[in-house]
């Protein structure tokens, strides 16, 4: 074994086994020719297969990991923590991110921790210091939605998802899979990345592992409710509403509210203890299947906390119960004898908790990220629908792991920016906001307020500043002219109070989504044209690999350019003080003013975007300034959207602004 320092010994095991395995592979193993980082040369080009790479895959691997070694190493270890407004955050789920048609037969084979830590080099060209992987746990394979099975269908919160193993290495023994997890770690530290996972802990799988031992922390339905299950809807039963207490009022009123009651009934254990203790002990790996067949009960599909939300029910996975009771407003609707339900409110715990906290589930739940943290060395977490937990148990989730770590990452998924004092008060330090939604109207009237005002600065702490998420529309599909996407990803480079967010896939323009989940609808997976073999599938529940051979390459020219500038300038716009709001701009219909000034240096930088689609637009950095701001005698262009070359200008001269153009320009005193 060649020796590495400790910090990446689990890297030189996998590379040992790498090399161990060379030409063990059969032949006519396929890669992308993106993924040729390292300018491996082992590999041939086929007719057959453009844009690829015949490969001796362990080779390949080996040469990929050396090269991110030979990169890496002298970029410190995460560690210190700089300001979070400096960072860029890739986002991948793990078996789509590096999933491959690698044969003959098309089939496409998952990605894994070998293939993800492999391609790490690839993000650095944009600056990334901050991995956020989508869920990696064990997850269910029980009423998939798909092919697969969901990775927020976890099954196993403190397990690693046995389909992240890579068959290149040999069979998994169990310590090899976390192995192969801990060295994607080192090497993304290696490389100066920190690491951040995301958690759910609102749900679990409806057969998740807990049912064993706590069949009381799960609410359960009479079987035959399963199939047309759905929770109750007020109103025209359309129109998405947000719970308050006159919404409260009308669900437990609503004439739907009864019926849907009366599918729940209580656990197992309860009904009949001596047959549970049985089916417990003679049901093997499927005890949920035993429970449907010997009580005729399952647990309770989920669904959104937004009332008249169109999306499906969740058939895979199920809410847990962090409270013995409902919340005092809900007792004055619910008989004594009402078995354990879900509604609405009680998917929205922060609103609406209970007096009785299962502080078991609450324990189990506050030890999650200490072990993630202590056995794998990840820098974070992004708390799935941490908006919607008891307040209580995220400020003592916080307070556990800050005692592990006092500067791990906290991230919640909070999408209203006005909220994001709540989420700095229990400990947060980064919310997810809505910017998808705000650049879906770049070219509205309102853009202004609604991404500014109502958006970065309404939040004390960052926001993550993305054109898309993994539960949303695909930015190329929402903007599909060159010339929108060039001004979103220009602007979203710039904005204030913001951790820029990159979406894997996103710099390739794909089009599909990964989820339906936020602001699409069942057609939304049916963007590709019907010969794509992705068509109609979606990375959250089929077996599905990006376009990695598109080789239109412009949305990645932009942010690699984009983001080059922003690494130039990041002292002055990281810095939140040196943010000067346009108030007269911010109310244009069509120009768009970001402005940043250091007082102290007497240097700034303007960002000036035309936003119409037709209209020519006539701007004077002079006369459009903030007052607050001095711009000096003369300005320098220094990017330019549609491909301006730099150049230096009066301060007084009007520069046009082409439509969707827009200007990075530096001033100075």
């Amino acid at each position: 074994m060649n020796q590495k320092p400790d910090r990446i010994a689990d890297v030189g095991v996998v590379l040992d086994i790498l090399h161990s395995r060379k030409g063990v592979c059969e032949a006519g193993w396929f890669v992308p020719e993106r993924w040729n980082h390292a300018a491996y040369t082992g590999g041939t080009t086929e007719a057959g297969r453009p844009g690829e790479l015949r490969v001796d895959p362990c080779d390949f691997f080996a040469a990929c990991i050396e090269k991110a070694l030979r990169e890496g190493g002298a970029a410190q270890e995460p560690g210190g923590r700089k300001r979070l407004t400096e960072s860029v955050i890739y986002g991948i789920l793990v078996r789509s991110f590096t999933a491959w048609p690698h044969h003959d037969t098309g089939e496409v084979c998952s990605g894994t921790f070998l293939k993800t830590m492999a391609l790490l080099p690839l993000l650095r060209r944009y600056g990334v210091d901050i991995v956020y992987l989508l869920p990696v746990f064990s997850c269910s394979d029980r009423y998939r939605k798909g092919r697969l099975g969901s990775p927020y269908a976890i099954k196993d919160i403190y397990r690693v998802d046995a389909g992240l193993h890579d068959p290149l290495l040999g069979e998994d023994t169990g310590e090899l899979l976390e192995t192969e997890f801990r060295a994607f770690v080192e090497l993304c530290h290696w490389l100066g990345m920190k690491v951040v996972l995301d958690f759910a802990f609102r749900t679990t799988a409806r057969d998740s592992v807990l049912i064993a031992d706590h069949p009381d922390w799960f609410c359960w339905i009479r079987k035959e409710c399963a199939a047309g299950f759905r929770a109750p809807s007020v109103g025209d039963g359309t129109t998405m509403r947000w719970l308050d207490d006159e919404m409260l009022r009308e669900l437990y009123t609503s004439p739907q509210t009864p019926a849907y009651l009366a599918q729940f009934t209580w656990s197992p254990d309860r009904i009949d203890p001596d047959r549970w203790a049985a089916v417990r002990a003679s049901a093997g790996g499927d005890l949920l299947g035993a429970i449907e067949d010997h009580f005729g009960i399952t647990t309770t599909p989920g669904f959104s906390d937004v009332t008249n939300d169109q999306q499906p029910p969740w058939t895979d996975a199920t809410y847990l119960r962090f409270y013995g009771d409902n919340s005092a407003q809900v007792s004055t609707y619910v008989t004594d004898g009402q078995p354990p339900f879900i509604m609405q409110d009680s998917a929205s715990l922060s609103q609406y908790p209970g007096e009785k906290p299962n502080e078991e589930l609450w324990r189990y739940v506050e030890g999650v990220m200490p072990h993630y943290r202590t056995h794998f060395g990840i820098d974070g977490a992004r708390i799935d629908m941490a908006n919607a937990m008891p307040v209580e148990l995220n400020v003592s989730m916080v307070r556990r792991i800050r005692e592990v770590d006092p500067m791990f990452l906290l991230w919640s998924e909070e999408l209203h920016c006005g909220k994001g004092t709540k989420a700095q008060e229990e400990g947060f330090d980064l919310i997810s906001g809505s910017t998808y939604y705000n650049y879906k109207k770049v070219h509205d009237v309102d853009f202004n307020r609604s991404i500014l005002d109502d958006g970065f600065l309404a939040s004390p702490i960052p926001v993550a500043a993305s054109v898309e998420t993994p539960d949303t529309p695909r930015s190329a599909l929402v903007h599909p002219d060159e010339a929108s996407r060039r001004l979103v990803l220009t602007l979203n480079s710039f904005m204030p109070n913001a951790v820029l967010f990159i979406n894997s896939g996103q710099e390739l323009l794909e089009v599909q989504p990964m989820n339906l989940g936020l602001d699409n609808s069942e057609g939304g997976r049916f963007v590709l044209p019907p010969g794509d073999p992705m068509a109609g599938r979606l990375a959250f529940f089929d077996p599905y690999c990006l376009h990695w051979t598109n080789d239109d390459t412009s949305v990645e020219a932009v942010l690699r350019e984009t983001l080059r500038l922003r690494r130039h300038y990041l002292s002055l716009l990281s810095d939140p003080g040196n943010f000067v709001k346009q108030e007269e701009s911010s109310h244009h219909r069509i120009l768009t003013m970001l402005c940043y000034y250091d007082s102290v240096h007497g240097t700034g930088l303007i960002v000036a975007a035309n936003r119409s689609l037709t209209t020519d637009l006539s701007f004077c950095p002079a006369l459009e300034h903030p007052a607050a701001m001095p711009v000096g005698d003369r300005v320098e262009v220094v990017y330019g959207a549609h491909g301006l070359c730099r150049r230096s200008i009066s301060s007084a001269d009007n520069i046009l602004l082409r439509p969707c153009e827009a200007l990075v320009i530096e001033t100075g005193t």
